[in-house]
């Protein structure tokens, strides 16, 4: 009966909401921000409860149009795609953070992972930044010895804690927390620790403490997340949220220039000042030939307030 659920899901299953604090005691919120990518986010509660409780800014992707449509009323069309893992363009090393819940099932392909859920798990790996978390949600059985020799190679820490019960009254329901890095010991040794593991996890809970701590997100000029194809529906909906008409510099080139002021000086020249004003800046720096020799001229206007009392006032002056 469970494998007939899980066939009319397409291997769906959403992590249950009432595990998501426990989960989210795992790890310290990030102090320096960063991105939370979920590649199979279904309708992105899980993503939107880890993403605030972390600090971390959250990435959808969904194969299912229904629920692709769900993540977007959370988090918009720019931080949500609708498509196919396999085909989804996301700025390499970009996460800190990725949360994989994919599909339990087998492979469709023909490549050499026979189970979908270490095939994405590879797939995905080229998204984590340096030091960054793999957080894969499946079930017990899935770390396999081939799931364990991957982890081995490009972690250096591997924990594996269990949802209390039974998923569906006859699995042991897993996430498996990976950091990615040099492994610290042998990774044969590792892959046989890491399976140990599997076999008696931990059991998950809402920890006083956080026991992880996200790497800082790295700075990059060019991020992209996008699908593959680009429909036109999609780019109006991309411009019309985040067009370049919202950067300030676009904004900048729209605005009228600023009406040239009237400058009237308080003192009206008079006659002759504003000549000698003029000649001042035409003489200053010129080279003349003196009886002395060669010299330069350098002239200054100083203006001088005087007060003059007992003299005629010209008004036509």
């Amino acid at each position: 009966m469970p494998r007939l659920t899980s066939l009319e899901k397409g291997g769906y299953y959403a992590f249950p909401d009432e595990y998501l604090p426990a989960v989210a005691s795992l790890f310290a919120p990030a102090a320096e921000g960063g991105r939370l990518l979920d590649p199979c986010a279904g309708e992105g509660r899980a993503l939107q409860h880890l993403s605030s409780s972390w600090h971390l800014t959250p990435y959808a992707n969904e194969l299912d149009t229904d629920r692709a449509a769900a993540c977007q009323a959370l988090f918009g069309p720019i931080q949500v795609v609708q498509g196919d893992l396999y085909t989804l363009r996301a700025s390499l090393g970009s996460f800190p953070a990725i949360w994989l819940n994919p599909p339990y099932t087998w492979e469709t392909g023909s490549g050499d992972d026979k189970r979908r859920e270490l095939g994405m798990l590879k797939h995905a790996w080229k998204w984590l930044a340096p030091g960054g978390w793999m957080l894969w949600v499946v079930y017990a059985h899935h770390v396999t010895a081939d799931a364990a020799s991957f982890l081995a190679k490009h972690c250096k820490t591997v924990e594996v804690w269990r949802l209390p019960g039974l998923h569906l009254g006859e699995y042991v329901h897993v996430v498996v927390v990976a950091q990615e890095g040099p492994p610290l010991d042998d990774p044969a040794l590792f892959a046989q620790h890491i399976l140990q593991d599997a076999a008696h996890p931990r059991e998950l809970s809402v920890q006083d403490t956080p026991r992880y701590a996200f790497p800082p997100p790295r700075t990059k000029q060019r991020f992209v997340f996008a699908p593959k194809v680009i429909t036109p529906e999609l780019a109006l909906q991309a411009v019309q949220a985040d067009g370049a008409q919202f950067g300030a510099g676009f904004q900048r080139l729209l605005q009228p220039p600023p009406p040239v002021e009237n400058v009237r000086p308080v003192v009206r020249p008079r006659g002759g000042q504003l000549a000698l004003v003029l000649a001042a800046g035409l003489f200053n720096g010129i080279v003349v030939q003196t009886d002395e020799g060669r010299a330069a001229v350098r002239s200054t206007v100083e203006p001088v307030e005087q007060l003059v009392e007992g003299t005629e006032i010209d008004e036509s002056d």
